[in-house]
């Protein structure tokens, strides 16, 4: 509770001693309003105290001992007699408005002495601020009148310069028009000193050439009689654009310019009404090299030909097609100013020139918005004309799907109106490997922005036709045809400059398809199941082998004979005989007498280090893969090698690899003992689970050898095998079982020349994977910052990356591995290398990889050694894919499915069924299980 007292300027609590209460009215005053002092007050005194108000009120009867404490003998505390008391101040007390009024005045001193002091202090501040900004204007001003001083003088100057700069323009005309009319009769006078001369463009250049030869040569060849004692002078000139690729010119001075004229017009006459390969070239002129055009003109000065280039400039935009054919075709063309999606305007556009003998027509209606010509095509064969449907089109880089889609959506609508189409053309797709689309034994994953082209080619039974690689090892040029004789090659004769990126092609269609040579050739063939081995292995009993080798006391024997005896009745009898006509049923059913005559040659072998010259014959069998079968690439050659040769090598084979043991990198898995496939995919699976657990990105980049066995050099292989200890007679044995070896195809009974093989290793040999081997042991000591998994030529290298530098690391690693393969004649094929990026989590660090300045494309899932692994390990592909393998052949088989086929697969009983789709499938599972666990 607080109150507020008379006079009082602030309500307190009770209790307060800076407070005194009236005895009478009970209100609280402060002493400091009333001016009173607090020491002067005892308890007694507090207690009777009345304010002046009720001292006024009181009646003067009462005692003078109770007057108000404003009496001074009261105030004191003292008893003094009455009379000498003085008398009540009455005025004493102050009214709110007089202290509101006093405390007003004494503010209003105070603000407007605090308004004075803060006036002086801001106009000394604004002072101090002020000089030195009108120091700094007063130099602008300065600084101004000086530059208007400088501007009315250089305005002067200009004036006069304008005047000198008139005079020197003047002159300058008159001098133009002089040097103008001196370059004309220069020009004049140049190429009328150049009236002998004729000029030959695009001959080859050589050092022992023979410049006057090659003119005589010409003029045999065009014939025009030219003798070496017209020719006055043959050399050749600097070229007016050193980046040109172009031979230098021969400039050859005739005698007469009667002589050059015929010279020119003997050219013009040979190479008309000539196809474009046999018009004159290098070959025609005996030059030796590839055959190239050759071009005979006249020797026109630098202003001429200026001119001349111009001229036909202005023929070529003006749409004059004599500039490129003849009147022997008909020529369609559509530039690049009439397609609406191409934003380059200038130049380029799609041509095609068909011969006049051909029927043909240009349909407008069915070109799209792109650079695409269609032509209608009509061939006679057998007294009836077939339409084919021509597209020749022009996709610039870079390819965005909309515009391969507005593309592919116009020709959907064209096939679906023609039975025969080819499509040919620049598709810039870069991203795609068309030779991995056409393996269908390989899971490709197809680039998103070529899928719809790929929907096409398989909705419409079409097929990709060129395989001809440009400098990039890419296919730009498309040629895909519904037509079965389609064929592709690299042209030699070529229309224009050749263009790295796009070599010329020759597309040849036949629309008859030739039939296949039929052979009435009967092979014979021995059947050994039914030979009479009783009798002859009497007769190998018989055999005097002493008389037959003669004394072999002079043999060491380095195998023994309880070795080879088991080896020979371990051979398979299914298999066929090899060059030498030997089946292995034969050596096997006679192995007990046949053991000391092979064992003595082998024996003999390796002792002498010499390979016997017959066992180093292969016979090649073409067996068809997939595809056409008229494709030569589209077969696998299978090599079959002497029995006894095989034998040989198994029993060297275990002391190779004893020998070896210790020296092989723990990385390869292929070829070793006790080690796999399984090995090798358990230790990347673990590597792989352990950074995964740990949130961590693995990058693995998968290689590929191309040929790898068949490349490699034998010279850096045994330089390989002496530095890892074998000399001798053992070093030259494998030096003589490399060297000299040959082979040759045989089909259908009849067997080819026979052809050396230079390098590699033996195809389906024992010794020839142990010693590819040895040859890339040193591999993984080059990766240095990576880790790396090898099974034969099947190597993986990979890297947590945690940083970009690791990646870069990696990079280096793949720098140094091609490295090696350059040092060691070996061949990465950039085309079958991919890489991915395992992990779990979503923003991984991206690089582009690459080998040999050829980018590696990235996978999301891979196949490695038969197991399908994802990016996330979670081998869920690879399962689905066996679970859709297992449903496809437990399906029961159709109705007119082969009888045996049918005996075979069905079977009343489901256990057996559900028996037969276990082992089918088990094998393929239970690696993943043994990676995976």
């Amino acid at each position: 509770m607080s109150r507020s007292g008379w006079g009082c300027c602030l309500p307190q609590k009770d209790n307060d001693d800076d407070f005194i209460m009236c005895s009478k009215c009970k209100k609280r005053y402060h002493l400091a309003c009333m001016s009173l002092d607090v020491t002067l007050f005892s308890t007694e005194m507090r207690t009777g105290w009345t304010c002046p108000e009720c001292s006024r009120n009181t009646s003067k009867s009462v005692k003078k001992d109770h007057t108000s404490v404003r009496n001074v003998s009261n105030v004191r505390g003292s008893k003094r007699p009455a009379l000498h008391s003085p008398p009540t101040q009455e005025n004493s007390s102050i009214s709110r408005d007089d202290l509101r009024e006093a405390m007003e005045e004494v503010m209003d001193k105070k603000i407007k002495e605090i308004f004075s002091r803060l006036e002086n202090r801001i106009s000394t501040i604004i002072d101090s601020k002020m000089k030195p900004l009108e120091e700094d204007i007063t130099e602008i001003k300065k600084f101004l009148n000086f530059t208007d001083e400088k501007y009315e003088d250089m305005k002067k100057e200009v004036e006069v310069f304008k005047l000198r700069i008139s005079d020197l323009e003047a002159a300058k005309e008159d001098l133009s028009s002089t040097v103008n009319d001196l370059n004309r009769r220069i020009n004049q006078m140049e190429q009328q000193s150049r009236q002998n001369n004729i000029e030959l463009q695009c001959v080859p250049e050589n050092r022992n050439e023979n410049l006057i030869k090659i003119v005589c040569d010409l003029g045999k060849t065009v014939g025009c009689q030219l003798k070496e004692i017209d020719i006055l002078n043959c050399t050749r000139t600097a070229k007016l654009k050193r980046s040109s690729p172009r031979p230098r010119s021969i400039v050859v001075q005739l005698s007469s310019p009667r002589l050059r004229d015929e010279l020119l017009a003997a050219s013009i006459k040979y190479n008309k009404g000539k196809p474009l390969e046999s018009k004159l070239n290098t070959a025609s002129l005996g030059l030796p090299g590839d055959r190239a055009p050759v071009f005979v003109c006249e020797h026109l000065s630098p202003t001429n030909k200026v001119l001349h280039a111009a001229a036909r400039k202005r023929a070529k935009e003006a749409g004059y097609n004599g500039e490129l054919f003849d009147e022997r075709y008909v020529v369609y063309r559509r530039d690049r100013s009439n397609a609406e999606l191409i934003h380059k305007k200038e130049g380029g556009g799609v041509l095609v020139a068909v011969s006049r003998r051909i029927l043909s027509k240009r349909m407008y209606s069915w070109e799209s918005k792109l650079e695409d010509l269609w032509v209608i095509l009509e061939i006679p064969i057998s007294h009836t004309l077939r339409r084919v449907a021509l597209c020749a089109v022009y996709l610039p880089p870079p390819v965005h799907s909309s515009m391969l889609s507005h593309f592919i959506e116009s020709c959907s609508v064209v096939l679906d109106n023609c039975d025969c189409y080819c499509i040919l053309g620049d598709f810039n797709l870069a991203c795609i490997d068309w030779s991995l689309v056409a393996d269908t034994s390989y899971d490709y994953k197809v680039p998103s922005l070529c899928q719809p082209l790929i929907d096409l080619l398989n909705l419409y039974e079409l097929k990709q036709h060129n395989n001809e690689l440009n400098k990039s090892n890419r296919i730009l040029d498309l040629v895909m045809s519904n037509l079965p004789a389609c064929m592709v090659r690299q042209s030699h004769s070529t229309f224009s400059n050749i263009d790295q990126l796009h070599p010329p092609l020759d597309v040849d269609i036949s629309f008859i398809r030739e039939p296949r040579l039929s052979f009435n050739h009967q092979t014979f063939k021995l059947n050994f199941y039914k030979a009479d081995f009783l009798n002859i292995n009497k007769e190998l009993q018989g055999c005097d082998w002493v008389q037959i080798f003669g004394d072999s006391n002079d043999v060491n024997t380095i195998l023994d004979s309880e070795t080879l005896l088991r080896k020979l009745k371990n051979l398979d009898e299914s298999k066929g005989a090899g060059p030498d006509g030997i089946p292995p049923i034969f050596i096997k059913r006679c192995a007990t007498y046949l053991v000391e005559p092979l064992l003595r040659i082998f024996n003999m072998s390796l002792q002498t280090g010499t390979f016997p010259t017959e066992w180093k014959k292969a016979r090649v069998v073409p067996i068809h893969k997939a595809n056409d079968d008229d494709i030569i690439s589209n077969y696998r050659p299978i090599s079959i090698l002497s029995t006894p040769a095989k034998v040989l090598e198994s029993l060297i084979c275990p002391f190779v690899q004893r020998h070896f043991k210790q020296s092989l990198c723990i990385q390869q898995h292929g070829f070793v003992p006790s080690r796999s496939t399984c090995t090798n995919l358990v230790d990347l699976t673990e590597n792989l689970a352990e950074a995964l657990d740990c949130h961590k990105q693995v990058d693995v980049v998968y290689t590929d050898f191309s040929k790898a066995f068949d490349r490699l050099p034998h010279g850096i292989l045994l330089n390989k095998l002496s530095a890892y200890g074998i000399c001798g007679n053992f070093l030259r044995w494998v030096r003589s079982y490399l060297e000299g070896r040959t082979f040759s195809v045989v089909v259908n009974g009849f067997h080819s020349n026979s052809r050396k093989i230079v390098s590699g290793v033996p195809q389906g040999s024992h010794l020839g994977p142990i010693l590819f081997t040895l040859f890339i042991n040193d591999l993984p000591t080059v990766v240095k910052f990576s880790k790396t998994f090898m099974y034969a030529d099947d190597l993986k290298i990979a890297r947590v990356i945690n940083t970009i530098h690791d990646s870069i690391m990696l990079q280096k690693d793949l720098d140094e591995l091609f490295e090696w393969c350059l040092h060691n004649e070996m061949y990465l094929n950039p085309k079958k290398c991919f890489f991915v990026r395992y992990g779990r989590k979503r923003n991984f660090i991206t690089f582009q990889y690459h080998i040999a300045r050829s980018n590696i494309q990235e996978l999301e899932q891979i196949r490695d050694l038969g197991v399908l692994f994802d990016k996330k390990l979670t081998f869920v592909p690879h399962i689905e894919q066996m679970d859709d393998v297992s449903a496809h052949r437990s399906r029961p088989p159709p109705n007119d499915a082969p009888p045996a086929l049918t005996r075979t697969s069905s079977s009343p009983d489901e256990h057996v069924n559900h028996r037969s789709t276990f082992k089918v499938v088990h094998s393929a599972i239970n690696r993943v299980s043994r990676a995976n666990s």
